[in-house]
């Protein structure tokens, strides 16, 4: 100062003090005139700002140590404020194709998918707000650097950032869920389609079974003989019209009955 007239403002000086480690001060000095303009002296002002420092210093190891930890973390996290972002963590910024320092302080509008855009607006004033606290958890697309869409599930809470009221936001990854949702309805989509098409098999072979046992009964009801199928449990399963005739039996009343009882019944009225 007594050099060049010009003033040292808020310079830091560190002094080292027995006993008390490194103590910080903030120094001032203004130069002093006398009548003809000479540098005659300086005005000296000196301010202990250690425990200032301490804290600044604390603030930003606890600052770094939360990043890390956040970085470390296999969710995206972000921080939201004035309708900006102006936090994230490293899966959040690889996620959305930016660096740091690029997504830091961008608008709402820059990262957050159009046709959402109202409802987030709307739920952040209400989460920055004193009223109830909107939902929490919801789906959400974010537009990423490249212009891709990226869709996360978020989990939403009220915080305080900087001594101001913030959004903490949690983002899960849910493309990989969505992709796997996808395959599994068109694995559903497969299953209903086979079993349709076994279920019009099984109709088709029903149908010509049908078709088949009704022109042999068509066929055997022309014959005068009298026919009749009867199975190892002795239960009639088919019997044409002379055969019906001559006991005085409907299809119905025979079908599915023990042939012993239905001939030796007729048989002792014969």
């Amino acid at each position: 100062v007594l050099a060049t007239g010009r003033p040292v403002r808020h310079a830091l000086l560190g002094m080292r003090s027995t006993g008390q480690g490194m103590r910080w001060l903030d120094v001032n000095c203004e130069p002093l005139y006398d009548g003809g303009g000479t540098v005659t002296g300086g005005l000296l002002s000196m301010t202990d700002v250690t425990e200032a420092r301490r804290t600044e210093e604390a603030l930003r190891f606890s600052e770094s140590t939360n990043r890390t930890l956040m970085d470390a973390l296999a969710d995206g996290v972000f921080v939201a404020q004035d309708f900006r972002f102006v936090y994230a963590n490293r899966l959040l910024l690889e996620r959305l194709g930016y660096e740091r320092e690029e997504f830091t302080g961008l608008p709402f509008e820059r990262v957050v998918a159009p046709a959402l855009l109202p409802i987030w607006n709307e739920r952040f004033r209400g989460r920055v707000g004193l009223a109830e606290e909107p939902v929490r958890t919801y789906e959400v697309q974010f537009l990423r650097k490249d212009g891709g869409v990226a869709e996360f599930e978020l989990v939403a809470n009220r915080t305080t950032y900087q001594n101001r009221p913030a959004v903490l936001g949690v983002l899960r990854d849910i493309a990989e869920r969505k992709a796997a949702a996808a395959e599994l309805e068109r694995h559903r989509e497969r299953l209903e389609e086979l079993v349709h098409e076994r279920t019009r098999e099984l109709e088709a072979a029903v149908a010509a079974r049908i078709e088949s046992e009704n022109f042999a009964q068509t066929m055997t009801d022309h014959q005068p003989t009298l026919l009749a199928y009867v199975d190892r449990e002795h239960k009639v399963q088919f019997a044409n019209r002379a055969w019906l005739s001559w006991f005085g039996k409907t299809r119905d009343e025979v079908i599915g009955r023990d042939a012993r009882n239905v001939s030796e019944a007729d048989a002792m009225k014969h």
